[in-house]
């Protein structure tokens, strides 16, 4: 969790957010986050890409 005054149009996390998230999907190997909320397709796209790792959006 963080709290933003708005989403980051690149990433919705903000890029240390985005890198420190990559760290700990690399760490734990996992293959797919889930984000409880809406992502524009670029900011699903550029997290994909920072982290090395498929992304689900939507409601939980």
């Amino acid at each position: 969790m963080q709290n933003r005054d708005r989403p980051d149009p690149a990433t919705f996390l903000g890029s240390g957010r985005a890198e420190e998230l990559a760290g700990l999907v690399a760490e734990h190997g996992a293959g797919l986050v889930i984000a409880d909320g809406d992502l524009t397709p670029d900011q699903a796209r550029n997290l994909q890409d920072r982290v090395r790792c498929r992304w689900w959006t939507g409601p939980c």
